[in-house]
């Protein structure tokens, strides 16, 4: 029942998120084409930029839309697997590590603070 009728947009418009239970744990992803993620250019172009904003706050807006349901342990912005097998795999060989440490942070936020001193 982990995440049951869980919807949400994914990173990449038009690929929405799925659910992939392994266990007492899951994967929150979407199928996406490669060429959503291009390297960027030497240096990065604004075009480059705006993706790469728009996709992280995508990424985060996901985060937080499962956070509301279930503990959640994000993996970084932009991770990908070669497919659903390779992803289903990863989870697998790491729900017991995984399953622990949102034990563990279950009901608790990570917050970033950031200051400037003069």
């Amino acid at each position: 029942a982990l995440l049951r009728g869980f919807a949400a947009d994914g990173v990449v418009p038009g690929c929405p998120v799925v659910v992939r239970p392994a266990g007492d744990v899951a994967a929150v992803a979407s199928e996406v084409p490669r060429a959503a993620f291009p390297p960027p250019a030497d240096p990065p172009t604004a075009d480059d930029r705006a993706r790469i904003i728009e996709q992280a706050v995508r990424h985060e807006q996901v985060v937080a839309a499962v956070f509301e349901r279930s503990p959640v342990q994000p993996v970084r912005y932009g991770s990908l697997f070669s497919s659903a097998d390779a992803l289903d795999a990863f989870v697998r060989a790491n729900a017991a590590a995984v399953g622990e440490h949102l034990t563990r942070t279950a009901g608790r936020e990570e917050w970033a603070v950031t200051g400037e001193c003069q």
